[in-house]
Order: C-alpha cells, then structure tokens, then sequence
C-alpha cells in the first residue's frame, strides 16, 4: 500500500489506484482506465488537474480528461 495525493507518482508504478477523501473510497479503477478514459469523479479529477505538465500537448490531454468533472 503506498498513500499519496500524487497521482502523477502513483501512475508510473501502481496497477490499480484507490481515491479516497474525508475517509471516503471515491474511485477504485486501473491506473490505465483513469489516465486515459478519465475520473469519474470530480476529487480524482482535481487530482489529475493539479498535475503539472511539460508541453501544451499535454495541457490539453489534462484539460480533456478533467474537463467533465470541474
């Protein structure tokens, strides 16, 4: 089990990702399904937002991916 608010860190090592919040599970999904299919929920999604990015390329996968949640 490894806890962090880095979702960015969690991506390069982790299968599966539980989020929780106010000691809550929100989201239990592949680490796959939430960096390309997107959260389905808006505390996963500020997650993914808060990520920073290298390109503009990048900027608009984020914004795509957060966009139905914020």
């Amino acid at each position: 089990m490894f806890i962090t608010n880095d979702l960015d860190v969690v991506r390069n090592f982790s299968n599966r990702d539980a989020v929780f919040t106010n000691r809550q599970l929100v989201e239990q999904d592949t680490a796959k399904n939430i960096f390309t299919k997107g959260p389905n929920n808006a505390y996963t999604a500020y997650l993914l937002s808060a990520i920073p990015t290298m390109s503009d390329a990048e900027e608009k996968i984020k914004k795509k991916l957060t966009a139905k949640m914020i």
